[in-house]
């Protein structure tokens, strides 16, 4: 078996990450009991013979930004020998962490079905007004393709970004995490005298913040009718995305 096929077996495992009786997911926090690991190679390898599989894989996590020690020292592969990490790797290991970024993660149960077809719909038209080379063949493209090109989903993938821009809000259990935007209507003394609550998906949803009452209006007249209600001393609206 070579490093391709190796490498491909193990973007599987993390993909799927289904533990079975010949694949083991293990995370040790500080450090792992030698004789608990060695009971788990023993379990692994002997189920592989039961079920007629040529290997078992137990496999550890790789946290990104975080170098992992083993009795002190750090580790890598020079070819196939094992040699200390240099400075410069554990370097480029801790600064993972720095470019993390939420949004770009993949939401496995996630489809194109979960997606608002008028929020997709907006975004061709957005897009466009970026990339008006692609005016005359965008309407050939289907959501797939399109959401590829826009680069807010990954081989058809649904990311959290692409969820975020335009998810179904009844599907938004999806993201795992509570996004919404608040709109805030406040007075000159800071009192709060109005909110709204804004859902996935974000490109309708920002319209209509911009539409409830922009601070452009409302410096214009402070006794702006918001929400069929009049809302007097009113000077400016606040938007918070938390």
């Amino acid at each position: 078996m070579d490093n391709k096929e190796l490498q491909n077996i193990l973007a599987h495992l993390l993909n799927n990450k289904v533990e079975n009786e010949v694949v083991e997911f293990k995370k040790a926090e500080n450090n792992y009991d030698f004789d608990k690991l060695g009971n788990y190679f023993s379990a692994l390898c002997n189920e592989a013979n039961l079920l007629k599989q040529k290997e078992a894989w137990l496999v550890p996590p790789a946290p990104q930004g975080m170098p992992i020690a083993f009795d002190g020292h750090y580790y890598g592969r020079d070819g196939e020998s094992l040699v200390p990490l240099n400075i410069e790797e554990l370097e480029r290991i801790r600064n993972q962490a720095n470019s993390y970024d939420w949004t770009k993660e993949i939401i496995p149960d996630a489809t194109l079905n979960d997606l608002d077809e008028q929020a997709i719909q907006k975004a061709r038209i957005e897009f466009v007004k970026r990339n008006p080379k692609y005016e005359d063949e965008i309407d050939g493209w289907d959501n797939a393709k399109f959401l590829n090109k826009a680069k807010l989903t990954v081989r058809g993938k649904i990311t959290r970004a692409a969820f975020i821009l335009l998810g179904k809000e009844e599907e938004e259990h999806l993201l795992d995490s509570a996004v919404k935007i608040r709109w805030l209507l406040r007075t000159v003394t800071n009192e709060d005298k109005d909110f709204e609550i804004f859902s996935v998906p974000f490109i309708l949803a920002v319209e209509k913040v911009v539409l409830t009452d922009s601070p452009e209006e409302l410096s214009r007249n402070p006794y702006i009718l918001s929400k069929e209600r009049k809302i007097k001393n009113v000077t400016y609206g606040i938007w918070e995305l938390f």
